[in-house]
């Protein structure tokens, strides 16, 4: 028989990684290059794996992004949920307002978004999910300097409202620069 019961080895998993990355933050972890990115992203989901937290991970990633063409960015976004349950959230009244200003995206096509666009139906499916910790991979790197400034103002105003860590994996050497209070040059956990 299974024992779902929390065990040592898992508790002090989470308990340590709570010390490097606290709830309510973002943080930003300089890998110079895809491999290193891929390292990195792959070595935090194996120890999520391990400890049996998969569930408290939310990984956002240019390859899987798992958007359906034929339902619309709103629909993509709420594909996992029972809409009764998710629209007396605190955090949907927030993307509904937003949905007001952005009407126009939550009505786009899957298959007419951008990729800037992609990556705020896989955020806003995790933040809803309840996701302790978002890993986000070299995504924004491909974007401009202006509108990852734009997105890291967003999180931090979204940030302090949800208890969930976000971790940027980047090669941006002046997001990092910008950023010293939550960069960190050594990803912690990943053995050489």
């Amino acid at each position: 028989m299974f024992d779902f019961r929390p065990t040592k080895q898992k508790n002090n998993f989470i308990e340590e990684w709570q010390q490097t990355f606290p709830e309510n933050k973002l943080f930003l972890i300089y890998t110079p290059s895809p491999t290193a990115a891929k390292k990195v992203y792959r070595c935090y989901v194996r120890l999520f794996a391990k400890n049996h937290l998969l569930k408290r991970i939310g990984l956002i990633t240019q390859e899987k992004n798992s958007i359906l063409p034929y339902l619309s960015a709103k629909e993509n976004i709420l594909i996992s949920f029972d809409n009764a349950q998710v629209k007396h959230t605190k955090l949907w009244e927030r993307f509904e307002t937003n949905l007001i200003s952005n009407r126009d995206f939550f009505e786009t096509l899957g298959k007419d978004l951008t990729p800037l666009q992609h990556f705020y139906v896989q955020f806003y499916r995790q933040l809803l999910a309840g996701k302790k910790v978002i890993i986000i991979d070299t995504l924004l790197d491909q974007l401009p300097v202006t509108v990852v400034r734009q997105i890291m103002t967003e999180f931090d105003s979204i940030i302090h409202d949800i208890d969930t860590s976000i971790i940027i994996l980047t090669a941006n050497q002046e997001l990092i620069q910008a950023n010293p209070q939550a960069s960190l040059d050594t990803p912690p956990f990943v053995q050489k």
